[in-house]
């Protein structure tokens, strides 16, 4: 069986030959360039080709060898990088993105790139709002390469997976250009404010699906991600999710499927403990949970697959990042892997990832042992 046959009778809740497994086919089951550096040396595998695939979190280009070697069945589609503004003095790495924002790494120890100047340093209004430049998602070159890179992908019969670009999330968006406390005001003082910034991602959004499923006749899996749960609540209250973010969460996957003319398969990526609005999820129309963070309160997987393992997918939740894999021996990751295939594996529904990205501090023999066990215990 190979991975194009295998993958959608997962996603159509069937048991295949063995369970998927994807490693880099997204942005959140990549691995950081650092732990990547260190899992190439363990294998004795050549550092000449390593590089950056993406810059604000800094994860590896997978070498197509490490692809064979772990059996994974799906490669990235990366949109192409904006023009940014770059400058670096030394001790510090920063850019300013294509809205103005400033983002900065220490080069010391900074693992990746965070938001440090905001658009707005006070709570804008919605008429201050509308003085802000919207990037054009609409250029063909916003999908520069990718017809050609999908369709080697599935020649090789693999699945490739489109990405949204950074920085058009739809709610996320909000923290990135206001600053995380102005957006949270936003939304409880000033909502109208806060939809003018959603509605205009929307429309920004609908416009780029609708082009990639033109440009891209191979494209069926796409990943969306809007962080609603951190961890030990959800960031907002589900009544304000349902209020503000749900009705356009709607809009999205609905355009979404209407541009894909039904084929698209919608891969939500949502951390944290975002139990409360799954079934606003599912409801909405996504086809697959990603990465079901196992390890924050609601997240019980035995819960997940009996509440909802007929309605969706679970992207992840493999094995814990934050405390199992860079911690654990080798042993008790092998333990902790055929933990969760054995609760979400049954009737297929299930594609087999770490729970985020693999960060610096994970061993290599963790991550080597984490996907012996998905091939030893991911058989049907």
């Amino acid at each position: 069986m190979n991975s194009t046959e295998r993958i959608f009778l997962a996603l159509d809740h069937k048991e295949a030959d063995r369970v998927p497994v994807d490693f880099g086919g997204h942005l959140i089951s990549g691995i950081h360039i650092d732990a990547y550096r260190k899992l190439l040396e363990y294998l004795g595998m050549s550092l000449d080709q390593l590089r950056i695939e993406r810059y604000r979190q800094r994860t590896a280009v997978i070498d197509e060898a490490v692809h064979q070697l772990f059996h994974t069945d799906f490669r990235p589609l990366v949109p192409p990088f904006s023009q940014l503004v770059w400058s670096d003095d030394g001790s510090r790495e920063t850019y300013r993105d294509e809205w103005g924002v400033g983002w900065e790494r220490q080069k010391d120890d900074g693992d990746y790139f965070e938001c440090r100047t905001p658009l707005f340093s006070e709570m804008p209004d919605e008429e201050m709002l509308r003085e802000v430049h919207w990037p054009d998602y609409s250029k063909p070159s916003r999908l520069a390469g990718l017809t050609h890179r999908a369709r080697t992908i599935c020649k090789e019969e693999k699945v490739p997976i489109l990405d949204l670009p950074l920085g058009l999330e739809l709610f996320d968006a909000g923290f990135n250009l206001c600053g995380s406390a102005n957006f949270y005001m936003m939304l409880a003082l000033d909502p109208k404010a806060a939809e003018y910034i959603m509605d205009r991602q929307l429309e920004q959004q609908l416009a780029w699906w609708t082009q990639a499923f033109q440009t891209i006749p191979d494209l069926s899996l796409i990943r969306i991600g809007d962080d609603l749960g951190a961890q030990d609540s959800m960031l907002i209250s589900p009544e304000m999710y349902r209020d503000l973010v749900l009705p356009r969460h709607k809009k999205l996957f609905a355009g979404i499927k209407t541009a894909s003319r039904g084929r698209a398969k919608i891969i939500m990526h949502s951390d944290g403990a975002i139990l409360p609005v799954i079934p606003d999820l599912i409801e909405a129309g996504i086809d697959c949970l990603n990465p079901v963070q196992y390890t924050v309160p609601g997240i019980d997987p035995v819960l997940l697959k009996k509440e909802f393992g007929k309605d969706i997918t679970f992207w992840g939740g493999g094995i814990d990042t934050q405390s199992i894999l860079p911690n654990a021996s080798p042993s008790q990751v092998k333990e902790e892997v055929r933990r969760q295939i054995d609760i979400l594996a049954p009737g297929g529904g299930f594609i087999f990832s770490q729970v985020h990205i693999i960060q610096k501090d994970v061993p290599p023999e963790n991550i080597v042992a984490m996907f012996e066990a998905a091939r030893e215990f991911g058989v049907y």
